[in-house]
This record gives C-alpha cells, sequence and structure tokens, in this order.
C-alpha cells in the first residue's frame, strides 16, 4: 500500500512537471496566427511584399488587423513530421523574438527551402531578419 502511494505520488510530479515545461513552449497566441487557407491563399496572390534567401522564403501582405500574423508552411519534402514541426517551432522562436522590430501589420507566410540538419534558433533568426529586411519591413533597418 506504501509503494502504491509513492507511485501516484512520483506520477502527480512527473505529471507538473510536464505541464510547467509546456507554459515556457514558444507558441504564437491564437490572434497573431494566420490559419485560414482563404487567407493564406489570399495572402499568396496577393505578394505585396516578396524576399528569398537559400533557407527561407517570405511572402506578405498589410492587414488591417492590431496585430502581425505569422503562418510557416512546412512541404513534405523536408522531411517526417518531427523534423517538420521543429523547423516550424524554431522559425516561429525567431520570429517572436524579432516581431517588435516589424513596421507595419502584416502577414507573413514563411516558407523553408531546403531541411535543414539541426535547425538552429541563431542561423533563422538570421535569416528571417534578413527576408524582412529586403522586403523592407522593419524599422531602422
Amino acid at each position: 500500500m506504501v509503494l502504491e502511494r509513492e507511485i501516484k505520488a512520483k506520477a502527480v510530479v512527473r505529471f507538473w512537471r510536464r505541464e510547467e515545461k509546456r507554459e515556457e513552449s514558444v507558441l504564437l497566441p491564437k490572434p497573431e496566427r494566420l490559419s485560414k487557407a482563404s487567407e493564406i491563399k489570399a495572402t499568396l496572390k496577393t505578394r505585396q511584399y516578396f524576399s528569398s534567401t537559400p533557407l527561407l522564403s517570405l511572402v506578405a501582405r498589410d492587414n488591417a488587423r492590431a496585430c502581425s500574423r505569422l503562418v510557416v508552411v512546412t512541404p513534405k519534402k523536408l522531411g517526417n513530421a518531427c523534423k517538420r514541426n521543429r523547423i516550424r517551432r524554431v522559425i516561429c522562436a525567431a520570429y517572436c523574438e524579432i516581431r517588435h522590430k516589424i513596421a507595419k501589420n502584416i502577414d507573413l507566410v514563411v516558407f523553408p527551402e531546403r531541411p535543414a540538419d539541426d535547425p538552429s534558433l541563431a542561423k533563422s533568426r538570421k535569416e528571417l531578419h534578413n527576408c524582412l529586411i529586403r522586403a523592407k519591413l522593419l524599422c531602422n533597418a
């Protein structure tokens, strides 16, 4: 009976540790995500701003909302679901670090071009920053 209590106590501790890790993860708030297919297609069709580097392509357009919105479109050629999701998370984290520098409220569609063996945050931040500078979307750039 004592052993069962200890096992249950350990399970509760593990559960709480998992919850703490989830809170630390970098997710965009829902209003800052571009999620509807029709809005993504409209952004791609309008193609008001465009920039490309060897690792990323970026298409953007102005929006009338209070904040900028982002979507990362990862094709299957970049690898399995685990790799694609990691690429998405790293690009979203890079965006979160530099989103305060974006001059306008825009809708961004980001396409990773080729698979990275180890997508690092620093490299993704640099590539995204370069794309935004080329598209003239950053203030003080």
